[in-house]
This record gives structure tokens, C-alpha cells and sequence, in this order.
């Protein structure tokens, strides 16, 4: 049964371990992450000299070793670049070791939070979404704008009138044509599509 002690712990201060669990990570992040935090500021360091097979094997001596993570080196490369990327560690590579100096970055606000820009993206999303859906009927139909939608009346009326010229065509069926964009600007709201109107004005409804 474990009993820990008060004897040995971390000195970290309150306001960093708030800014740690106010940050979204992931689980292999956090494993990889508390690990430094323990070979740094658990032995009253800012830096500690590690290789990559260290956070799943342990580090130090029999003596006074520090436990490893036991995570694969394929997601501790992953959860390594991750918080690279996000600017909460700070990464020195020593090339005569083959090592590297690990250290937290205290500066928490220079972190970077992919959970946040993601959170920030869906934002964007929805609201484009809602802007978007402002423009559809109940029914899921599309309804242009009124500027628009008189034009293409007006056009489309514009060509059956030249088509039925030669046929001969009355005053009142031109004057309904001309009059149709009108109408359907004021009636806009009744649900009706815009071929129903253009039939029940063919057919002397309107």
C-alpha cells in the first residue's frame, strides 16, 4: 500500500501549476511533461540533460532514479513535439552527447493551446454557418436577394415577351409581365415558389 511521505516533493509555484492544469494536453503530453517537471524543479534545477529513451526507461541511478513514463518512443517523439510546437518546453540539443537540455518554459503566456485555436475555429465555423442558414427558408429552399430576384423576373419576362411579339401578344399579358417582379417581391413570404406564381400569372390567377 502506498504512503507517501511530505518529506521530498516538487517546489513549484502555485501560479505556474495553475497556468498547467488551465491547458489542454493530452495524455502522453502531461506524462512527458510532469517527467521533466520532476528531473527539474524536483531537484531544484532548471534544466536536466536527457535522451529520448529516458522518459520510458527512467532516469538516474539506482540510488536516486526517477521512474520512466514506459510510453512507446514513437508517442514520446509525438507528445516531445507537441509541446515543442505549443512553446511549453524549451528543447537545447547538445550534439557532442547526443542529448538535449529539457526545461519548462515559465512564461506560460507564450504557450500556445492547440485546444484553444481549435475552440477559436469552430467559433468561426458556427457563425459562418449561421449567416449561411440566415439565407434559407424553413423548407431548406434558398431565398435570393430581392434585388436579384427582380432581375432575373425581369429578364426572363423581358425574353417571353420578345418570343410571343410575333405571335401577337395583348396589353394586359404585357402588363402582367412587367408587373411580375413586383409581385413577388410583395409576396415573397407566402411559401409560394417562384414557377406556382409565374403559372397562377400565366393562367389570370393573379
Amino acid at each position: 500500500m502506498a504512503n507517501p511521505q511530505p518529506s521530498r516533493f516538487v517546489r513549484l509555484s502555485q501560479e505556474l501549476l495553475e497556468a498547467l492544469y488551465r491547458t489542454n494536453f493530452t495524455g502522453p503530453e502531461w506524462q512527458v511533461l510532469m517527467f521533466i517537471i520532476r528531473l527539474t524543479y524536483g531537484f531544484s534545477r532548471k534544466k536536466v540533460d536527457l535522451q529520448i529513451k529516458h522518459f520510458s526507461r527512467g532516469f538516474g541511478h539506482e540510488k536516486r532514479s526517477v521512474p520512466g513514463t514506459k510510453l512507446d518512443r514513437r508517442v514520446i517523439h509525438r507528445a516531445v513535439n507537441n509541446l515543442l510546437i505549443k512553446n511549453v518546453i524549451i528543447i537545447e540539443p547538445n550534439e557532442l552527447c547526443k542529448t538535449a537540455n529539457y526545461s519548462l518554459q515559465k512564461d506560460y503566456d507564450s504557450w500556445h493551446s492547440t485546444y484553444e485555436q481549435k475552440t477559436s475555429q469552430m467559433k468561426d465555423s458556427r457563425r459562418l454557418s449561421q449567416i449561411k442558414d440566415s439565407s434559407v427558408t424553413n423548407e431548406g429552399q434558398k431565398v435570393p436577394k430581392t434585388s436579384q430576384m427582380k432581375d432575373t423576373l425581369y429578364k426572363k419576362d423581358m425574353k417571353d415577351n420578345d418570343k410571343q411579339e410575333s405571335g401577337g401578344v395583348n396589353n394586359s399579358q404585357k402588363l402582367k409581365a412587367t408587373t411580375l417582379a413586383d409581385h413577388i417581391y410583395s409576396n415573397s413570404n407566402t411559401g409560394e415558389t417562384i414557377t406556382q406564381i409565374v403559372d397562377k400569372i400565366k393562367t389570370g390567377q393573379y
